[in-house]
């Protein structure tokens, strides 16, 4: 299931959630999309895992220990 929202919310790029910048920034909610403070806890512990996946697709040389930690970290707060 964690596998298909975040599929959903990277197919959700641009219209709901967006970069913050460029090509390697962190995906964010779009200021006009406006969420209530629960499903926004969630939104947010999901692009937290997605920016971690996005991470580790990109960066295929860097260290990937950071990176996992970095996963772990998400998903903790997820769970």
């Amino acid at each position: 299931m964690i596998r298909q929202l975040l599929a959903a919310l990277l197919g959700l790029e641009g219209r709901y959630i967006s970069r913050s910048g460029g090509v390697g920034d962190p995906l964010v909610v779009v200021k006009h999309y406006a969420v209530d403070d629960a499903l926004q806890a969630r939104v947010d512990s999901l692009l937290c895992i997605a920016n971690a996946f996005s991470d580790i697709q990109r960066i295929q040389q860097r260290n990937k220990t950071d990176l996992l930690a970095k996963v772990g970290d998400c998903l903790r707060q997820f769970l």
